[in-house]
């Protein structure tokens, strides 16, 4: 079965997040995103967060990448 990651990267509030929902839903892949890891993490989208906070929430979304991509599942 092949396993597919697309990343999506710009500027902030550039429109990534809607677009990856929509790509996500499209090809019902699994949507693995900043902002839902930062929301389960306690912290406001629109506050600053500090870097060592994005490394974390970086490397949550590796985590999740690498499993969902493991379980050769799209969803």
């Amino acid at each position: 079965m092949a396993r597919e990651l697309i990343a999506l990267c710009g500027l902030a509030f550039s429109g990534k997040s809607t677009v990856a929902r929509r790509v996500a839903a499209e090809l019902d892949h699994a949507l693995i995103s900043y902002d839902a890891i930062n929301a389960a993490r306690g912290f406001d989208g629109g506050t600053a967060i500090a870097d060592q906070e994005w490394e974390k929430t970086s490397m949550a979304a590796a985590v999740q990448a690498r499993t969902t991509l493991a379980a050769g599942r799209a969803r």
